[in-house]
């Protein structure tokens, strides 16, 4: 069976995605993705950051409830949890009234898909900014 011609500007985009692929370069093909691999991207990126330091890093299965993450310390003697808000492009995030977070911390990662920018706040942070009593105090 005899090869199919292959015009010049297929080569060319092949030849490029190969060079990103070897060099270790990637480039973000779409500005929107799905929220769902907005998330997966946040929670991958804050896994990488904890394993970089030293700590033994577990993401749970996406639809766990309360947490993402749970992290043991270099030292095992620590063992955290955290939930990951991802998104891909606010500088400005709202935590509404989110009372009921579970986790030890939550991380607020923005601009997932360029250069990303992490947030970090303790259960107690997130209950004084999010949760207003009835007065709104």
């Amino acid at each position: 069976m005899k090869a199919q011609p292959v015009a010049p500007s297929e080569r060319r985009e092949a030849r490029r995605q190969l060079f990103i692929r070897a060099s270790g370069h990637w480039e973000v093909v779409s500005k929107k993705l799905p929220k769902q691999v907005v998330g997966l991207a946040g929670l991958y990126y804050v896994c990488y950051r904890l394993a970089k330091n030293g700590w033994i890093v577990m993401p749970t299965s996406r639809n766990t409830r309360g947490f993402d993450i749970v992290a043991l310390s270099p030292n095992l003697r620590e063992r955290i949890t955290i939930e990951v808000k991802s998104f891909s492009d606010k500088n400005a995030v709202s935590l509404g009234r989110r009372c009921g977070i579970i986790a030890d911390y939550l991380v607020i990662c923005t601009n997932v898909l360029e250069e990303p920018v992490t947030y970090v706040l303790r259960r107690e942070e997130v209950k004084q900014l999010a949760c207003k009593d009835k007065k709104n105090t």
